[in-house]
């Protein structure tokens, strides 16, 4: 058993991304190398967990890799060549996993599915969940919309529909010290990064104790407007 592409210990959740019928089954994770985040990486604030498409043929092997969203660095720095290298490197890693195929009808298949794919102190934290939330330094409050002290809000995407949800880690102070897309076309992504770090929160307090605290805050965009939940 290894790192953070692991589907039983629940590190990384994998979903089909069509509609599986009862006796059909979905693409399962086999085996595959650890992933090992680099030092620039970790010096650069890069964490969180991304969002990748990928599609496996019915032999299990994986034939191309997309990252939709994702990962998490601090509010005040933009480290995109290192943001890129890590990218790559998890592109590399799922496909060098193997995979067991979908099946339908008992049949292998060629399929697409979804999977967040944990790094840094993100898996490490999704580790300790698994054993006791009580070890967990920092408390996921959830949804942020209405615990915000001051809620930015984007720009519009011109006449563009769609939503974005951004993951933020507050400080203990309830500042946003770190961000980064989940969700969301890449249009949304960015403005709604930044919108995000702009946004302030009451202190999170546990046992008498200010803590970290990481939530989301998802922005809907319409033309002309934007909206927060």
């Amino acid at each position: 058993m290894r790192r953070g592409l692991c589907l039983t210990l629940g590190f990384v959740l994998l979903t089909m991304s069509s509609i599986l019928l009862a006796q059909d089954r979905g693409v399962e994770f086999v085996s595959g190398p650890e992933f090992q985040l680099s030092k620039t990486a970790i010096d650069a604030g890069i964490d969180g967990s991304f969002s990748v498409s990928f599609k496996v043929d019915r032999t299990g092997t994986v034939k191309s890799v997309s990252i939709l969203a994702g990962p998490i660095w601090p509010c005040d720095s933009t480290p995109s060549a290192e943001i890129k290298r890590v990218r790559e490197a998890v592109k590399e890693n799922i496909l060098a996993s193997k995979f067991s195929p979908a099946t339908k009808g008992g049949r292998a298949i060629d399929a697409e599915a979804t999977l967040d794919f944990a790094i840094g102190d993100a898996y490490k934290e999704v580790l300790k969940k698994e054993s006791s939330a009580k070890t967990r330094w920092v408390v996921d409050v959830g949804s942020l919309e209405k615990k915000a002290t001051h809620l930015a809000v984007p720009f519009p995407a011109g006449t563009f529909f769609g939503a974005a949800t951004v993951r933020v880690l507050i400080s203990e102070t309830g500042q946003v010290i770190a961000a980064g897309t989940v969700r969301g076309a890449p249009i949304f992504q960015e403005r709604s990064r930044r919108a995000a770090c702009d946004s302030r929160f009451p202190p999170n307090v546990v046992d008498g104790k200010r803590i970290k605290a990481t939530g989301v805050i998802t922005y809907e965009y319409r033309p002309g407007y934007v909206t927060v939940k």
